[in-house]
């Protein structure tokens, strides 16, 4: 199983033809793996290698900024998913508010968080009308349930960590779940541990690294699942021992750094299957809004 990486100037481009081959090769590859990737997106190299020396800063730093609301920022540190994370929410979320370092602390650091974010959201939109073209829905189907997006970006730091306490202590640095919005993008280090499901042999996970930093991993999450009722189903995935330290007999891995945007609708958007997916068969999935699904899972979740 090889996750296809595709270019995706493509689809911005001025080409009908390149346009609509890239939304077909884009669903193959989503309906396959849940997972594709993707390069010439529109966000630079240099983009990108910023926000990465934003999340390499010392935590202490982000302490300030601890906030549990479900879109505010945050810091958390996970005993069975060893991690922590800062998120930010939209710019001016009046329902649950950003809280930011302070600018003392890390001068530009909301500055630089909050243009980032704009050009993710630029780039999951593309995507979702991409999307659109090649399932063949009227036009604007998703992207009409994104006008007021609830999406987030996080920001996320894996502490270095023995192998022998990852093996023994059943710990992962992030255990295998879908994610609960709509698609998510992702940037990753070098470090490795990444592993999505091998959908050709089930039960087992496979590693996927990007080949240069600015790669983006995209993956399905859980309400796009819901408004295909099935048609394109989830990414699994998690973050373990990399590929290359599996054998070892011990040893360190070093801590690892990603950068996500998760793709999330309007809070009050159905998360229900859209008529075009409804068979005879039926609905798989009953209305509920983006916000109380969202609630309703990491409800669950901690429980």
């Amino acid at each position: 199983m090889v996750v296809p990486v595709l270019d995706a100037s493509r689809f911005v481009g001025d080409s009908p033809t390149d346009r609509f081959k890239f939304a077909e090769e884009l669903l193959d590859s989503l309906q396959k793996h849940g997972f594709v990737r993707l390069r010439d997106h529109g966000i630079s190299d240099e983009t990108v290698e910023e926000m990465f020396r934003l999340v390499r800063q010392p935590s202490r730093t982000k302490i300030s900024a601890v906030y549990e609301k479900i879109s505010g920022g945050g810091l958390t540190t996970d005993s069975a998913d060893c991690k922590e994370h800062f998120d930010q929410g939209p710019a001016n979320d009046e329902q649950f508010p950003n809280k930011w370092p302070s600018e003392v602390d890390l001068p530009n650091f909301r500055t630089t968080m909050e243009n980032f974010y704009l050009l993710a959201e630029t780039v999951s939109l593309y995507i979702l009308e991409a999307l659109e073209m090649a399932l063949k829905l009227p036009q604007s189907s998703f992207l009409n349930m994104m006008v007021h997006n609830a999406s987030e970006l996080r920001l996320n730091h894996y502490p270095a960590i023995s192998i022998a306490d990852m093996r023994e202590k059943n710990i992962n640095r992030t255990s295998p779940h879908f994610d609960l919005g709509v698609i998510t993008l992702l940037f990753q280090d070098g470090i490795g541990g990444l592993e999505i499901q091998d959908r050709d042999r089930p039960g087992s996970f496979m590693p996927v690294e990007p080949s240069v930093q600015s790669e983006m991993m995209v993956n399905v999450a859980e309400t796009f699942l819901r408004w295909t009722n099935d048609v394109v189903s989830a990414g699994l995935h998690r973050v373990t021992i990399p590929e290359s330290l599996k054998e070892a007999d011990g040893g360190l891995i070093e801590e690892r750094f990603s950068v996500v945007y998760l793709c999330k609708a309007d809070r009050d958007a159905s998360v229900a299957p859209l008529k075009e997916f409804v068979t005879e068969k039926g609905s798989k999935y009953g209305h509920i809004s983006a916000l109380e699904y969202h609630q309703q899972r990491l409800g669950l979740a901690y429980q």
